[in-house]
Order: structure tokens, then sequence, then C-alpha cells
């Protein structure tokens, strides 16, 4: 995984590779848009679930 350095400006690149061998997956992601953050804003995980809320 390569992040570029000015990462998550827009424009800014997300670069993976995932797999083995020829089964082998290269990606890029760039950010198109880029809100400000908000105090007291819930993070969220990824598959948009609330951080630390898993399981229950």
């Amino acid at each position: 995984m390569a992040v570029d350095p000015n990462w998550p400006d827009v424009g800014a690149r997300l670069r993976v590779r995932v797999g083995v061998g020829p089964l082998t997956l290269d990606d890029t992601c760039v950010v198109r848009i880029c809100e400000q953050q908000h105090h007291g804003q819930q993070r969220r995980d990824p598959a948009g679930v609330p951080a630390g809320t898993a399981g229950r």
C-alpha cells in the first residue's frame, strides 16, 4: 500500500495491491471530495459501523 503525502486532500491517491502471484489486483483510489471534519463527529470503520460498537 502507498499513500500520497498530501492524503486526504482532493486528488491524493491510495495505491493498493491484493493477492498472490498471477492472482494479484493492483488498484488506485483517488480522493474526489474531502469534507472538513467536525469536532464531536462519530468515527466509523470501513464497513460503516460506528467505532467501538462492533458485536453489541
